[in-house]
């Protein structure tokens, strides 16, 4: 140190040393402070706090940026790009005209990007787009705009796809940045695209143009073509401001907003899309909710202002982080092109109305990016999610298939789908989808629910008609319906330890205590059990019974005297179907024996008979399996065959031999009409008819109902149980046959003029008068009484019953002779001139035969007589 301190301390020619060298040490001073200082000052400039709050003004990009996916991502990855130093330093140079206008105050709102870096340079240095993404599950969490703010999912299965050539150049949503599109679009947020270029895998190119485009495509240079990238769908991935409607149901979903609040799905999205001219103007305009609870619901709003105090909160607070009255910016200005219902986003290409020069539209079909929506309600068991399986039909592979299905829906759609209230919106079956059908997709010009009701399609399930209830119900009454619905569950072996099919046990409950509290059905577990979706749903006729049950104090009633079962063939046939069948029936039976139809059991086997009717010793069946056939029957399977053979081997019970007389049943009539086979068709016939959407349009559960009939006409013929059709099936192997005492009662019942209440009196004798003829003697030709049958049979399904389509009713003389709404079908004496002829000309879904066509021609030509 002190040779330095030496060395600078001399002079030469009279200066010192350190004088000479003072410039060399500010500059290495300068350069050092330069090098120390620029990175941190680089590093910073680079940070999002820089970007969010140092450089620009715009909060809102900032907040939403901070609780994106992209949280973790600098704000310069995207805007500036990466590269070298010297890259990114100049494209920040280009940016200082932002600077400039934030230091002016010189800029517009609300504030938009104006340069981007590509997609390829910036999303797929993370996101590979070669990568084949497998289809995934999102779940989405809905509110009805009910009272009860009812909670939905809608489930929908997202055909990702991607993938490289090798795997087939992509499939599903990514197929569009896996190939080659280009496309022009005419404002700055590319939401207008007239015209799109696909280049092929082949090379080759298509082109396709709007109808509406006003492109000069002989021009094309004056024209910026762009190439599809990620951005060109996730444009706001990282600065997404969610509309109303969803904010409001992810904030039910969360339970931030409490549900409890009668109507606040809808009064919350009501006070949130709102105009407000100020954050204050807001705060106070939300508020008012507190008003409209106190003038609508006063009592709930008495017992609980915190809950409604608390949403106002939640929403006002949802209303500042996405709304920016000073900067002119909220959900509405900046578009999503995610999805397609708030913005055009993929309706922008997927429109139905770009055409290549072809004639082929670009496709509009649901399922090419998801699977068709699944809505699930609450209480829905284990929902079924449709999956595309390839095997469509050529029509639906056709790009206007969505814009055309409900013209061309016919009995065909039945093979695949369920197609209950086609059109509606009651999520009961394939076609009443209300994720679909319940909306107005007006960027694809698909106005559902105007559709709908321009064509008379039901919407939602009518109304239930009150269920006439006995006044003496009782546990006896209800056991049939317990045991059929619950049963397999609460039955011999109990699940959660309630047995329901005995009383004792019944009113025991189970694990959790007593499911039954007499008196108290709101008190009574069962039906919060039942109400939360259970396994074994009863109808809601049932339920109203079961309720009734409860509140008359849950009676047991005396147990019923069962009549004694006389076993039949047609009691063993499925026996023996199931365990003898495989070796036993068909074109070659084992040993000549085919034990399937009582024609051949009763013939026997290639040794002889093997039933002697009365005679146990001598019925070689009997031999056979006591001697351990490998098929063996059960004991009680047994038990039945023996007092069948005993009894005579009778085929039906109308071949059973009464020992004595019997009594003559009490009549339907005598123990109360109507209400005392209600229970009866309840218990053997409510599952298929009865509820909301009763079989065939037949509900049984109600008087109302079963006079009213099916869709194909009366099922009851008052005093006429001979021309009653419901006694005609159940005397077929209707799969819910009743009993031959319940059959009794229905036929006393349907003799004595099906009285509603008791007393009843049968239809006086009348003499018998010669029948009517079908023809027309004095025409000459057809009536309307000979033809009816033809039409209920082939056309009924569709036009009859309360809501024929069209509005053409073609099962009555009155309903044909109306017309449908678009005018009359029959021009009396001018075959040429009815309509119903032309449809039946052409390729109609339910053609009559020619001789059917003819019979109806020469009744029109006839005049159409009645």
């Amino acid at each position: 140190m002190n040779k330095i301190r030496l060395f600078l301390s001399r002079t030469v020619e009279g200066r010192q040393y350190r004088r000479r060298l003072l410039p060399y040490f500010g500059v290495a001073g300068f350069l050092v402070v330069v090098l120390l200082a620029i990175p941190p000052v680089w590093e910073y400039s680079n940070s999002v706090p820089f970007c969010g709050e140092t450089c620009h003004t715009m909060p809102p990009e900032y907040q939403t940026y901070l609780v994106s996916p992209h949280a973790r991502v600098l704000c310069v990855d995207c805007h500036i790009g990466r590269g070298l130093i010297i890259q990114q330093a100049f494209r920040k140079v280009g940016h200082m005209r932002l600077l400039w206008a934030t230091l002016t105050n010189s800029y517009e709102y609300p504030i938009m990007v104006s340069s981007m870096r590509p997609a390829r340079d910036t999303c797929e240095l993370c996101h590979f787009p070669e990568k084949f993404s497998d289809d995934s599950l999102r779940e989405l969490e809905r509110s009805r705009e009910n009272e009860a703010n009812t909670p939905y999912q809608i489930y929908l299965l997202m055909h990702t796809g991607g993938g490289s050539a090798r795997e087939g150049l992509g499939l599903g949503i990514h197929w569009h940045v896996e190939n080659k599109l280009e496309y022009i679009a005419t404002d700055n947020l590319d939401q207008d695209i007239p015209w799109i270029r696909v280049t092929n895998a082949d090379g080759t190119t298509t082109v396709y143009t709007s109808t509406e485009s006003t492109i000069d495509e002989a021009g094309l240079e004056q024209y910026t073509i762009r190439e599809m990238d990620c951005m060109t769908c996730h444009n706001r991935i990282s600065h997404l401001i969610e509309p109303p409607r969803q904010l409001v149901d992810d904030a039910l979903a969360r339970g931030d907003l409490p549900r409890e609040v009668p109507n606040i799905r809808y009064m919350g999205e009501t006070v949130l899309a709102a105009e407000y001219d100020s954050s204050a103007a807001a705060a106070e305009g939300i508020r008012t909710l507190e008003a409209y609870y106190q003038e609508n619901y006063p009592d709930f709003y008495q017992t609980n202002q915190a809950l409604v105090d608390n949403a106002v909160t939640l929403l006002q607070s949802l209303w500042s982080a996405n709304n920016y009255v000073e900067q002119e910016l909220n959900w509405q200005t900046h578009p999503s092109n995610i999805g397609h219902r708030d913005w055009p986003g993929c309706f922008r290409c997927h429109d139905g109305r770009h055409f290549s020069t072809e004639g082929e539209p670009i496709r509009l079909e649901c399922n090419l990016c998801h699977s068709i929506p699944l809505v699930v309600k609450p209480g829905d068991i284990e929902p079924v999610l449709p999956l595309a399986t390839g095997q469509e039909p050529e029509s639906h592979l056709s790009g206007d298939w969505v814009s055309r299905h409900h013209n061309e829906f016919d009995r065909s759609c039945a093979n695949c789908h369920t197609v209950e209230n086609p059109g509606g919106t009651s999520d009961t079956s394939f076609c009443s989808n209300s994720a679909c059908h319940g909306t107005t997709w007006r960027f694809a010009g698909f106005d559902a629910p105007a559709l709908a009701l321009e064509m008379g399609l039901i919407q939602e399930p009518a109304a239930e008609e009150p269920v006439a209830l006995p006044e003496t119900l009782t546990y006896q009454e209800l056991r049939p319906v317990l045991a059929a619905e619950c049963g397999d569950c609460h039955g011999e072996n109990p699940t959660a330890g309630l047995r329901v099919t005995d009383y004792a046990s019944l009113m025991a409950g189970g694990r959790d205590g007593a499911v039954i509290v007499p008196g108290d059905p709101d008190g009574s577990l069962i039906f919060t059990m039942l109400g939360q979706g259970h396994f074994g749903a009863l109808t809601s006729a049932q339920l109203e019974l079961l309720r009734q049950w409860v509140a008359a104090g849950a009676p047991e009633g005396a147990p019923a005297v069962a009549a004694p079962e006389v076993i039949t063939y047609q009691t063993l046939q499925p026996v023996f179907v199931q365990t003898c069948g495989e070796c036993h029936s068909g074109d070659r039976p084992r040993a000549g024996l085919d034990l399937t139809t009582y024609a051949s059991i009763m013939k026997g086997s290639r040794g002889g008979t093997v039933i002697e009717p009365g005679d146990l010793d001598a019925s070689y069946i009997l031999t056979v399996l006591g001697e351990g056939h490998f098929a063996a029957l059960t004991d009680e399977q047994m038990g039945q065959l023996r007092e069948w053979i005993a009894s005579g081997a009778p085929e039906t019970p109308a071949d059973v031999i009464p020992a004595t007389e019997a009594a003559p049943a009490e009549t339907a009539t005598e123990s109360g009409g109507w209400a005392a086979l209600q229970p009866i068709l309840i218990a053997a016939c409510g599952e298929c008819h009865g509820g909301d959407r009763p079989r065939a349009g037949l509900d049984l559960t109600t008087y109302a109902g079963i006079m009213a009939g099916s869709r194909g006409g009366s099922v009851v013929e008052p005093g006429d149980p001979a021309n009653s059709y419901i006694l005609e099936v159940q005397g077929e192997a209707h799969h819910a046959n009743l009993t031959p005492d319940q059959m009794q009662l229905l036929q006393d019942w349907i003799a004595a003029g099906a009285p509603e209440t008791g007393g009843g009196t049968a239809p006086a004798e009348t003499a018998p008068t010669e029948a009517a003829p079908t023809e027309s003697s004095a025409a000459g030709g057809m009536t309307y009484a000979a033809l009816q049958p033809i039409l209920i049979a082939a056309c009924g399904e569709c036009h009859g019953g309360d809501r024929p389509r069209a509005g053409l009713d073609l099962t009555t003389y009155a309903g044909i002779m109306a017309g449908s709404r678009g005018g009359s079908v029959i021009e009396p004496g001018d075959p040429a001139n009815s309509y119903i002829l032309e449809v039946q000309g052409e390729a109609h879904h339910a053609n009559l035969t020619p001789d059917q066509m003819q019979l109806l021609q020469d009744w029109i030509a006839a005049g159409a007589p009645e």
